[in-house]
């Protein structure tokens, strides 16, 4: 893994970025976690449009129940949507203090991210850990699936799932039907332990009817 260290020189983080995008580097780290391939890990991936309280709940939690203090993860691509350009990629790092770790990659699905980050615990919502199990993120091609939860399985990766609000209320680890490979390296964090039923769409949805 090919890691660069950023601090704060903005022009340097620019420079860094572009060497993402243009694929001459994996990952890149902005913080103070050094470059380590072989350290334990515990990651909180997400788009951060808005980062929220949510967030960092999340992240107090994780900590706790794994004991690694925990680090962000921005991936510049996303299956489902078009690649960040720079602004958006420096409009979101700008939301993190001094003190948090966020790496920057190119890895849209778990399979790259355990890649990259082997012997990592990643922090995720129900809603994620179900489209890790969903053949249709696999050109709906099942083996595939099996296939990418075999190799996160191999790269000695975790979850630890948060519960999220679905269309049908409040939806817990425990209430999903997931493959047992993928069952197996999940740990669940209780309603009771967290419920924030806030989420990034939600605030761009008030900030948006705001300003109409």
């Amino acid at each position: 893994m090919t890691v660069e260290r950023i601090h704060s020189d903005s022009c340097e983080l620019n420079q860094s970025i572009v060497r993402l995008l243009d694929g001459k580097v994996n990952a890149v780290c902005i913080g103070s976690s050094g470059n380590s391939e072989e350290k334990q890990r515990t990651i909180l991936p997400g788009a951060f449009d808005p980062l929220h309280n949510g967030h960092l709940k999340m992240a107090k939690i994780a900590q706790h129940v794994t004991g690694v203090a925990v680090e962000f993860e921005l991936s510049v691509l996303n299956v489902e949507k078009p690649a960040l350009e720079l602004t958006a990629i420096e409009s979101r790092i700008s939301q993190f203090g001094d003190q948090q770790t966020v790496w920057l990659t190119k890895s849209a699905t778990f399979e790259a991210k355990s890649d990259i980050f082997r012997r990592t615990t990643f922090v995720v919502g129900t809603d994620t850990i179900v489209r890790i199990a969903d053949a249709g993120y696999y050109d709906r091609d099942q083996e595939k699936c099996k296939a990418a939860i075999n190799r996160i399985i191999r790269n000695d990766c975790r979850f630890l799932v948060f519960g999220r609000t679905a269309p049908k209320g409040f939806t817990t680890l425990r209430e999903l039907a997931l493959p047992r490979e993928l069952c197996e390296i999940c740990t669940e964090v209780s309603e009771e332990e967290f419920r924030e039923d806030i989420s990034s769409s939600m605030l761009r949805d008030k900030d948006e009817n705001r300003h109409s």
